[in-house]
């Protein structure tokens, strides 16, 4: 909250550490003490790979200590220098701007509220997709995760970076980062004329979220 920063990240299971690579990202990205740029890319995506590789050799070494034997995979994992993948969003606000830095298929949604009768007190709002950022659509979506590399910074997609102007009417706007998985499900319901972005939007809690998550499972939320 102090520098209204806020991301998401969303580690490709198969990967090595994938949790702890994504956390890492998300707390570096929203504790930088500049604007993460073009010119400061490098700078922090190098920041977090050293994070992360300190990190998972303390998981070795905690490992090794309480005996379980998973420290021999973790260790072989090192030695190998098998990688994390993840994708990321994050977002950045200031009085002007939204700044924006997209890696992978996680994505933010614009969306604009507007109410059905405007002259009346009480009255339905109804929210809108207007924009995703930074600019994926169904195809986007795939099997796939593609996303940053905790070793090798040429194995992965480079960031994609967007500026929108905060509009004069803020408070009627909302912008959401979502995973792939969530994104693709929420285009999919709103084209089918079922609004999920209305219900998102009334969540309050982790744990409201986490369940809704679960009932969206049942009607195609992969």
């Amino acid at each position: 909250t102090e520098r209204s920063r806020v991301a998401i990240s969303d580690g490709a299971t198969q990967s090595f550490y994938s949790g702890l690579w994504s956390q890492i990202l998300c707390n570096l990205y929203c504790s930088w003490p500049k604007l993460i740029s073009h010119s400061q890319w490098n700078d922090w995506s190098d920041a977090a790979r050293t994070q992360w590789i300190e990190e998972v050799n303390n998981k070795l070494d905690e490992l090794k200590e309480s005996g379980k034997p998973s420290w021999i995979e973790c260790l072989n994992g090192i030695k190998l220098k098998k990688d994390a993948f993840a994708t990321f969003i994050g977002i950045s606000l200031d009085d002007s701007y939204l700044h924006g830095i997209c890696i992978g298929d996680s994505c933010a949604m614009l969306v604009r509220i507007t109410k059905e009768d405007p002259d009346k007190e009480e009255c339905r709002e109804s929210p809108s997709v207007i924009r995703i950022l930074p600019g994926l659509w169904r195809h986007s979506f795939d099997s796939r995760t593609s996303g940053l590399s905790s070793y090798n910074s040429e194995l992965h997609h480079l960031p994609e970076f967007f500026d929108i102007p905060v509009p004069v009417d803020k408070n009627n706007y909302r912008i959401l980062l979502m995973t792939d998985a969530l994104a693709h499900y929420v285009i999919d319901m709103e084209e089918r004329g079922m609004s999920v972005i209305n219900h998102l939007l009334t969540l309050g809690t982790q744990e409201e979220f986490a369940r809704y998550v679960d009932r969206c499972r049942e009607t195609g939320l992969a």
